[in-house]
This record gives structure tokens, sequence and C-alpha cells, in this order.
């Protein structure tokens, strides 16, 4: 709930402060002008991955798992798109093929996590189906329009001020919504006593998101999309070794699938005209 994701932001918080200070940039963070700076370019990514979240939970609640999964991979679509509407960065005809492997890829690896398992999910809160899809297809949007400006912003500041900067906002953001709810003094009696069950996922998913960070800064959040999916296939292959079961054939063809767009999307990126004179 809100107080995991409140624990994941402020370790990325923690994360950053001691890669700041290695780089001699956590003084200069702190600079009211550069600060407000930060802040300021931080709020409306980190607004919008809030409201994308949201989205994503009604979506949860109103759709079955293969429709849900199948709307919910648009989002790698929707970042390419965005960052050739927000930052004009476009796309090669091999790297849209290479997009679309990707996407399939992605809804081939979740049909073989859900083919031993129900895939059904009836609705709990009266949400209708349709209102589901507008959900899901509007937070797969919304990714594509943080991803963007997230790219944009980080070319300004630099990863890690980014990560820090999108985490001090989230966490006043979070921590306004758990006092709405009546549940803010659970935050610290929840951080303090928490079982290795649920400290262990904060701590690594915020690792994740500041790897994520530096993923989008030196490769783009089109890349980013690349590597999420590439997650997947490493977490398939854990969680196979893990309960001691033989690994889905749709691994491996997922796997290669991956690679070859990957290596189609690097290798033919999308070449400008040149003018006749």
């Amino acid at each position: 709930g809100g107080v995991n994701v409140f624990g994941q932001e402020l370790a990325k918080a923690m994360y950053s402060i001691p890669v700041l200070f290695l780089g001699g940039k956590l003084g200069g963070f702190f600079d009211r002008r550069r600060l407000m700076e930060n802040l300021y370019c931080a709020a409306l990514p980190a607004g919008i991955y809030s409201v994308q979240n949201w989205c994503t939970q009604i979506a949860a609640l109103a759709l079955d798992g293969v429709t849900f999964t199948c709307l919910n991979q648009t989002k790698l679509v929707s970042t390419a798109l965005c960052v050739y509407l927000l930052l004009g960065k476009k796309q090669s005809v091999i790297q849209m093929v290479a997009l679309v492997m990707l996407v399939a890829a992605a809804l081939l690896l979740q049909y073989g996590s859900m083919a031993s398992a129900s895939t059904s999910n009836t609705p709990t809160d009266g949400t209708t189906w349709g209102t589901g899809v507008a959900a899901i297809l509007g937070a797969s949007a919304l990714s594509g329009v943080a991803a963007a400006l997230c790219q944009r912003c980080v070319q300004r500041m630099g990863a890690t001020e980014l990560t820090f900067s999108m985490s001090l906002v989230s966490m006043v953001m979070l921590a306004g919504s758990l006092w709405f709810e009546g549940r803010a003094s659970s935050v610290p009696t929840a951080l303090a006593g928490g079982e290795i069950g649920v400290v262990v996922p904060i701590i690594t998913n915020a690792a994740g998101g500041v790897l994520v960070g530096q993923v989008t800064h030196y490769m783009g959040g089109v890349s980013k999309g690349f590597s999420v999916v590439g997650g997947l296939i490493v977490s398939g292959v854990v969680q196979s070794f893990t309960e001691h079961t033989m690994l889905p054939p749709t691994i491996f063809v997922a796997l290669a699938m991956v690679c070859a767009a990957t290596a189609m999307h690097s290798s033919y990126p999308y070449q400008p005209k040149l003018k006749a004179n």
C-alpha cells in the first residue's frame, strides 16, 4: 500500500545522498535557488506517476488478468510516441518493428506466467469493464508522458539529482495522502517493525528505481522498456529456481525476441534525410 511506496521513496532518497556526496553535488543541491528548480522540474513527472499508479489500481480491480496485461504493455509504445512528441526523437521503421517485437515478448511472458494460475479477476468495487479499460489506457499514456518528461529533466539536472528530487516530492504527496486517510502515524511503526518479507522488496524496488534513472539518463526512456522486459525474464528464471520448477518454453522464445529486438533497435537508429543542395 501507500506505506510501502513511501518506504521505497525514502530508500531511493537514502541511496541518492551518498552518490551526490561523493560526486560533490550534495551541497549544491540544497542551494535555495537550485533546490526550487530541481523540485519544480521533478514535481510534474512525480505527480503524473502518482496518478498513473491510481489508474493502474482501478484497472486491476476492474479487468481480468489477460485484458489488463495486454493493455498495460501499450506503455512501451506510448513512451516512444511521447518521446517523439515532447523531445522530437524519431524512431526508424526497424526500431518501430523492434518495439512491436518487445510488446509481443512482454505479452508472451505474461501469458506464460498466467497459464498456470487463475486469470479470473472479479471487480470488487463495482467498477465497470469500460472504466477499467479507460483507466489502464490512461495509465499507459501517462507512463509515456512521465518517461519523456524524466528524460528531458535528466538532461538538465542529472539522473541522481532527478531521482532524489522526485523521491522528496513523492514522499510529500504520499504523506499528505496517508494523513488524509488517517494512516500517517502508521508509517514509522510499519517501517521500523517491518518483517524481512516486507523490507527486502522495498529495498530492492528502490534500488531498481535508482538504476532505472541511470538507464533513462544514458540510454533514454524508450530503452528503459527493453530493460523492463528483460527484468520480466530474470524474474521468471529466479522464480523457477526458487520454486524448483521447469522453465516454461515461453521464456526462451521471449528471450530470443528481446535479444533480436534490442539488436535491431540499437543497430538501426533513425537517420534524418539529407537535404539536396
